[in-house]
């Protein structure tokens, strides 16, 4: 078996040691243009499987590979996604996520619905035949995160908008494509995102708008559910915390069980024993979202290799991947800055 480990190589002729508080975010590699259907809520997806990191975005799946000139790329690894169900061709505007040892999953959207557990070695997909048993093509999933046994755990969303029932979360056999109920974890709220810790909780997140439009600044909450118990009937919930945001999207977590959680202007953190999630990059609480938000962030994944966050930046040529490394807790980050000239080249070695 085959390990993969990055490394940042930082060129500089003259450079000054600075110590400080916000985290550095380095990027360069351009995303593949969005290849969905759909007209709404098509988002680039991004997660890491047995080493590498896989970006979804519509009907294809691609992979961080060697470019051959000393940098790295994405590559098509697969295709077809939107055509995988019987019947007229699907849109895809849902969620992404990983498991180890090759496994995804990606879901479509309200009026489309449907899902796909994915073999990312063999490059096949199933089909999860009717997630909530109600004999309809309605099924919503705003977010998932794979076990490290490959099950899958989605966040399903009714198609209707009122009255609001968004935070039911399901387990996915990953054998029979069945599905099971395991809890309700915020009733009456809309959705968030959904990450499993280092310890194998899983961490759901959803979000409750407080303002009126066009102020969408509104509370993102977290709740855990014990690895322990995610198999049983009922489990228990646990409140972890609360923030304030303008969203609550993608979610992860790093080595120190610290949550992430992604909005389209910012990242924010809930870091382990605290309570109150505070901004870590950009703005969480920038109220122009609707209008000219400062940033536009799309999809998050940590590689515990580097200790690092993954996630697509739009800039004026398109989206690019950006890094962003996690500062070790309770120390300072120190980092080069550099006076003149820096190169920065992301490159991976199989061992």
């Amino acid at each position: 078996m085959s390990s993969r480990l990055f490394r940042l190589s930082f060129v500089f002729t003259v450079f000054v040691l600075t110590v400080f508080t916000a985290p550095l975010a380095i990027a360069g590699i351009v995303l593949p243009a969005k290849d969905s259907t759909a007209a709404f809520g098509n988002n680039y997806g991004l997660g890491f499987s047995n080493g590498d990191l896989y970006l979804h975005t519509g009907d294809s799946i691609y992979v961080l590979q060697d470019d051959g000139a000393g940098g790295q790329t994405f590559n098509l690894h697969m295709s077809g996604l939107e055509s995988a169900f019987t019947g007229f061709r699907r849109a895809f505007e849902g969620t992404f996520a990983t498991a180890p040892n090759g496994q995804a999953l990606v879901s479509m959207g309200f009026t489309d619905g449907g899902v796909l557990l994915i073999d990312l070695a063999a490059k096949t997909s199933r089909v999860v035949p009717d997630f909530d048993g109600d004999g309809q093509d309605n099924d919503n999933i705003f977010s998932a995160a794979g076990r490290s046994d490959g099950t899958f755990f989605a966040n399903w969303v009714s198609p209707a908008f009122f009255p609001v029932d968004a935070t039911k979360v399901y387990r996915i056999d990953p054998v029979t494509l069945g599905t099971a109920l395991v809890k309700d974890v915020n009733p009456g709220k809309n959705s968030g995102g959904m990450a499993f810790d280092s310890h194998g909780n899983l961490i759901a997140g959803t979000f409750e708008p407080q303002g009126t439009f066009p102020d969408p600044v509104g509370t993102a909450s977290y709740f855990r559910i014990a690895a322990d118990q995610l198999d049983q009937a009922n489990p228990q919930v646990d409140t972890l915390g609360t923030g304030s945001a303008n969203g609550n999207a993608f979610v992860a977590t790093d080595a120190d069980d610290n949550v992430y959680f992604n909005t389209t202007t910012g990242i924010g953190v809930l870091r382990a024993g605290e309570t109150v999630a505070q901004n870590f990059f950009g703005d969480i609480t920038d109220p122009n979202l609707f209008f000219t938000p400062q940033i536009t962030l799309e999809g998050l994944a940590f590689d515990p290799l580097t200790n690092s966050l993954f996630f697509a930046q739009k800039f004026s040529n398109g989206f690019e991947l950006v890094s962003l490394v996690v500062p070790e807790p309770g120390t300072a980050s120190i980092v080069f800055m550099l006076a003149t000239a820096m190169a920065v080249q992301l490159r991976r070695r199989k061992a």
